[in-house]
């Protein structure tokens, strides 16, 4: 029987991380299957710094606290119940995720 690829879906929070790691968190989640998902959340005054990132689609969030997080939120838990992926990583520097994974 042939092992099956997991599916990964990459959901960076562009608020607080920097665009440099994009290349970095890529190949990281690259070592858990295919991605087949990668997506920075940010708003405008950050967004644009990831333009050049190709790997990633760029999501607009509105502004005001805690804004991006529940957008990537949202659309995280969206996904893993739709059975999109088989891994999900995510890229943030706080601790507003910790809620969502499953350990």
């Amino acid at each position: 029987m042939e092992k099956k690829t997991p599916r990964v879906g990459v959901f960076i929070d562009g608020e607080n991380v920097p665009y440099t790691y994009a290349n970095l968190l890529h190949s990281v989640a690259a070592d858990f299957g295919e991605v087949t998902l990668a997506q920075v959340y940010a708003g405008f005054d950050v967004i644009e710094q990831w333009q050049h990132q190709e790997r990633f689609k760029r999501v607009l969030t509105p502004s005001g606290k805690n804004a991006t997080d529940i957008v990537i939120c949202v659309d995280m838990i969206e996904r893993a119940c739709s059975g999109e992926f088989d891994v999900i990583v995510i890229g943030s520097s706080d601790k507003d995720f910790t809620h969502a994974v499953d350990t």
